[in-house]
């Protein structure tokens, strides 16, 4: 037989046997068994053979959907980090900006007194520094998308150490 179908024989035997039929005849001889798959299709082998197949899959998809996850997370973070810091340049930093213009023209008319124009000076200096943290939040945020969607370089400086 080839080796193709050797490989499909499950089981094999060779032994003696006595028998006695009806009229008294008795007959010794050796008997082969061997099992033919006549049914199977191998249906068994072909399924935990594609097992680790399918896991992989599996497994890409999962790895896939993560990402998918990281990459819109990260896109609704750098979308709300800059409507907020859009938001608070035209509103608040503006309104501040306009408190100070009033202050100076209240000052050199001398409608008030120098603490008013510093207050108004402080508040513009605090408003600048809070867009400025939103800013940063948004550049953050920003990095972030793009390490979600493009991968990460952890250690951009150059060969050698530089700085």
């Amino acid at each position: 037989m080839p080796v193709e179908e050797k490989s499909h024989l499950k089981s094999f035997g060779l032994k003696a046997d006595f028998e006695r039929d009806l009229d008294g005849n008795r007959t010794i001889g050796a008997v082969i068994e061997v099992g033919i798959p006549i049914f199977d299709t191998n249906a068994a082998q072909v399924a935990k053979a594609g097992s680790p197949g399918r896991a992989a899959l599996a497994n890409c998809d999962a790895i896939t959907q993560r990402a998918l996850r990281e990459v819109r997370v990260a896109r609704v973070k750098l979308d709300s980090a800059a409507r907020l810091a859009e938001q608070r340049r035209a509103s608040v930093l503006a309104m501040c900006k306009q408190n100070l213009m009033l202050a100076e023209h209240a000052l050199k008319s001398v409608q008030a007194e120098v603490m008013v124009l510093l207050d108004a000076q402080l508040e513009l200096v605090e408003a600048r520094r809070t867009l400025n943290d939103l800013e940063h939040n948004v550049a953050l945020a920003r990095t972030t998308l793009e390490m979600a969607w493009e991968g990460w370089v952890p250690d951009r400086r150059p060969i050698g150490g530089g700085v």
